[in-house]
């Protein structure tokens, strides 16, 4: 009877490690996995990107380095510019809600763009840092010369 017990508190210790391991092995891989994803946004990561998927020779990496500085700018411009726009969304919603809702929730909203949109802001340059959410020349791949 006690070696029976003895063996299901092992078996269950065991079980509670590998749940325990598995949770944090799980974690950082998910985390890996989202800050790779979250780097294709960077002109750095997103040259990365396209050279890991291009296995390019030396030759050929001198040849096209400089259009895919000019893409990863772009690439770059176009997410701060859709953060932007996402972000003054949310000013217009937070002002159409702004009659229907008490103080307390109208604070709680508030919170929301600080945590959102200005998590990561920063007036570094983003050659200098992984993640890049401040503004620089918005759109200018979309504009007409006048």
């Amino acid at each position: 009877m006690k070696r029976n017990l003895s063996y299901i508190l092992l078996m269950t210790g065991l079980l509670l490690i590998g749940f325990a391991i598995g949770f944090l092995v799980s974690g950082r891989m998910i985390k890996s996995k989202v800050e790779d994803m979250r780097s294709y946004y960077t002109p750095n990561g997103f040259n990365r990107h396209v050279i890991r998927v291009l296995d390019p020779t030396d030759e050929q990496l001198q040849n096209i380095n400089p259009i895919l500085i000019k893409y990863a700018q772009l690439n770059e411009e176009m997410m701060s510019d859709c953060k932007n726009s996402q972000r003054e969304l949310f000013l217009e919603l937070n002002e159409e809600l702004k009659p229907w809702l008490s103080e307390k929730q109208m604070e709680r909203l508030s919170l929301m763009p600080q945590e959102r949109f200005l998590k990561n802001q920063s007036n570094v340059p983003s050659d200098n840092r992984k993640h890049r959410n401040g503004i620089r020349r918005q759109g200018k791949h979309r504009r007409v010369a006048d």
